[in-house]
């Protein structure tokens, strides 16, 4: 949604983007692109599905696809004092994401309050809004997602160590 937006306000005419010379269209990482990949117009703050199979969300909860990045979001996010979720007992889902991202925007519904945060330059954000206020757990939320939800899986297999479900490859 927010790549075509880019492609029509950056190029001006109808032409389709050149497609990527991937030889297999599975080693194209699903992340999203962007410089504002975790806001959108329509809703506000927005994280790209990482599990977007075509298939119920019914049938997703039944065979998950976790982003490897995210225990280490989640962990960045209760270091800042502003958890993802009350109890983290199960492995981090896309529900879960879809479901603090919806708390997110509940919690922070001034749009240009919101833009205004997203357009402060990260070193800047924690100092611009204090972390009393209402925004702090969208810095955060921004601050955390820019540093582990921008990462290819082998960018994180390289910070962390640690193997993933797509690097390194088997």
């Amino acid at each position: 949604m927010l790549a075509g937006s880019l492609v029509a306000c950056d190029s001006g005419d109808s032409q389709a983007p050149a497609k990527l010379p991937v030889a297999d269209e599975s080693q194209v990482d699903p992340r999203p692109i962007g410089a504002f990949q975790f806001w959108n117009p329509q809703v506000g703050f927005d994280v790209y599905p990482w599990d977007n199979r075509r298939m119920s969300d019914a049938d997703r909860e039944k065979d998950p696809v976790y982003n490897p990045a995210w225990p280490y979001f989640e962990t960045c996010m209760q270091a800042a004092g502003t958890p993802v979720r009350a109890a983290s007992q199960a492995r981090f889902a896309q529900k879960d994401m879809t479901t603090f991202v919806g708390e997110l925007n509940r919690a922070n519904p001034d749009a240009k309050a919101n833009f205004r945060i997203l357009q402060t330059p990260l070193s800047e954000r924690k100092t611009a809004f204090q972390a009393g206020s209402g925004s702090a757990k969208a810095v955060a939320f921004l601050d955390c997602a820019n540093q582990w939800l921008t990462k290819s899986s082998k960018e994180l297999f390289e910070k962390t160590g640690i193997p993933n479900e797509y690097y390194p490859s088997k």
